[in-house]
């Protein structure tokens, strides 16, 4: 067999009659080429699937390429994870390739067990538990990599996934002690990968930041052993949440469904008592790195956490804090991003840095407006409203749902990209008037199409120009857009000004123009109420 690796890349299939082939191939990968490697990965697993090859051999070449597999999807991983959805075609064929190699190293690893002849380790118990172990792992890491790039599940991943455990369950060997594949000195089950990636799925995933995602994952891991779960007896109520082993999702509400006996419960008290002693500890300033929570998170970002967590881990049920409405027929919605965008869409007119510099600063342009009470320059605006209002065109979605604070959308193709905690605009139902709002999460389908959760602001936006006065480095005589929200009492607003990122600056002093030039008023800085990925929501004070 000819194990160039130029040759094995480009070739149709790969054939493997031996360990020493096998490992060759591993051997040569080229690592400086993650795209190349994946091929020839595939073709590797593929090559596995050999009826000349015990289950041995296969089991060997799999330890072997776990490492490989690992390095490589890391690399691919780098092209769309916290990249603005839609993703683009390249980012796409790296997310499917990732999954696609995650998938066949489950796939590979269950061939070992399969029935037909084929079950030699069927013969040792232990190595049976640590190869269902490894599918449901590997399973697993392909639903957290739809969560991390916050696509929508391709059928029947969880279904996959419930069947590997069900295996376990149905062999008795679910909860058996095993050595830990990556870490020989710890202990493990079956059980144990199925439950973190539970516990992952049960929060509002789509909500949480990567880093956040990072962190329910350790947690996860950390905290899987004080969890069980448990057949429901049909003689008992279900509870609020159920997991079904034949379907292809994970825990669901029990509200309408019939017992059968497929269904578990997650019996989560141990693991709640935990969260509430490590809240106390943080509360008294307990490093979350001594309470082995990661060392790069913070103790106000981990209770932040909790708290959310709390909420999906405890599964209980708690009502909306405003009613939502359901519409029958999809309502259409404008929606646009970015300050440039926004701010021609709120006030009418765009925001130009240069010609806002002339109407404020230049002295033949007062004369000419004082002596001829007009301004030379508004033909000429005016076609250029017209040119910036097809270039900076709104894009169109459907309303889903809404509150009294958020929206819930969808659109089959977005002409604009969205990501988490960005700011936007919509014109809520049945008006033309843009409100501002924020992407509180986001999820792409399979037909690349888009839903997403607005969160509103309160009050109707004030476009403005904004200048830092007195001793504002690198901000002289400069304007930036932003947007001025008043308070809203009943929401327990308060009265704040919205700036692009950065340029928030603890009491400093501000003035602000309409896009006329007219300065109207001054305000002092005072906190960041919120902050987004291209925003700050300031309070301040006049």
């Amino acid at each position: 067999m000819n194990n160039d690796i130029s040759d094995t890349a480009n070739a149709d299939t790969l054939y493997i009659s031996n360990l020493l082939e096998g490992e060759s191939i591993l051997d040569n990968l080229p690592f400086d080429e993650p795209q190349q490697a994946e091929k020839i990965l595939n073709r590797f697993f593929d090559a596995l699937l050999n009826p000349l090859l015990n289950n041995e051999t296969i089991y060997a070449l799999l330890e072997k390429a776990a490492e490989s597999v690992a390095f490589v999807t890391s690399e691919l991983a780098k092209d769309y994870l916290g990249q603005p959805l839609t993703l683009s075609e390249s980012q796409e064929t790296s997310f499917r390739s990732v999954n696609m190699l995650w998938k066949k190293m489950a796939d590979a690893y269950a061939y070992c067990i399969d029935s037909g002849g084929r079950i030699d380790f069927q013969d040792n118990v232990r190595n049976h538990a640590g190869i269902l172990y490894r599918c449901i792992h590997y399973t697993g890491l392909s639903i957290l990599e739809y969560q991390r790039a916050r696509q929508e599940y391709a059928p029947p991943l969880l279904y996959t996934l419930n069947s590997y455990y069900a295996r376990a369950e149905k062999a008795g060997i679910d909860s058996l002690i095993i050595n830990h594949p990556f870490e020989p000195e710890t202990k493990t089950c079956c059980a144990a990968p199925y439950i973190v990636i539970c516990l992952c799925d049960m929060v509002d995933r789509h909500r949480l930041s990567a880093s956040e995602q990072t962190l329910v994952l350790r947690w996860g891991i950390l905290w899987a052993p004080l969890i069980t779960l448990h057949k429901i007896s049909a003689n008992n109520a279900l509870p609020p949440f159920v997991l079904d082993l034949t379907q292809d999702r994970l825990f669901f509400p029990s509200d309408g469904n019939n017992w059968n006996e497929s269904l578990r419960r997650m019996e989560t008290a141990r693991l709640l008592s935990r969260l509430r002693r490590v809240e106390e500890q943080l509360r008294q300033q307990v490093s979350p790195l001594d309470l082995d929570l990661g060392p790069h998170c913070t103790i106000g970002q981990c209770l932040n956490l909790l708290k959310r967590l709390s909420r999906s881990w405890s599964q209980s049920k708690t009502s909306r804090k405003f009613r939502r409405l359901f519409f029958s027929r999809f309502q259409p919605i404008q929606l646009c991003t970015g300050f440039e965008e926004i701010f021609f869409h709120v006030s009418g007119t765009p925001f130009e840095q240069t010609r806002k510099e002339k109407r404020l600063y230049s002295s033949d342009n007062f004369e000419m407006q004082f002596i001829f009470r007009a301004d030379p320059t508004e033909q000429d605006f005016q076609v250029r409203v017209g040119s910036e209002r097809n270039r900076l065109a709104p894009d169109s979605w459907k309303l889903m749902d809404e509150s009294l604070t958020g929206l819930r959308l969808v659109t089959e193709a977005s002409k604009k990209k969205i990501t988490l905690d960005q700011l936007v605009a919509v014109t809520p139902p049945g008006e033309t008037a843009f409100v501002l709002g924020q992407v509180v999460w986001a999820l792409q389908n399979k037909e690349r199409g888009l839903t997403a959760g607005i969160q509103l602001f309160a009050g109707k936006p004030l476009a403005v120009a904004v200048r830092f006065l007195g001793n504002a480095p690198n901000k002289a005589n400069i304007y930036y857009p932003g947007f001025l929200l008043d308070a809203c009492a009943s929401l327990e607003e308060e009265k704040s000004l919205l700036l692009p990122v950065r340029l928030y600056r603890p009491n400093a002093r501000v003035e602000f123009a309409r896009e006329d030039g007219t300065v109207f008023g001054q305000a002092v800085l005072r906190r960041i109420v919120e902050s987004g990925c291209d925003f700050d929501r300031i309070s301040y004070s006049v």
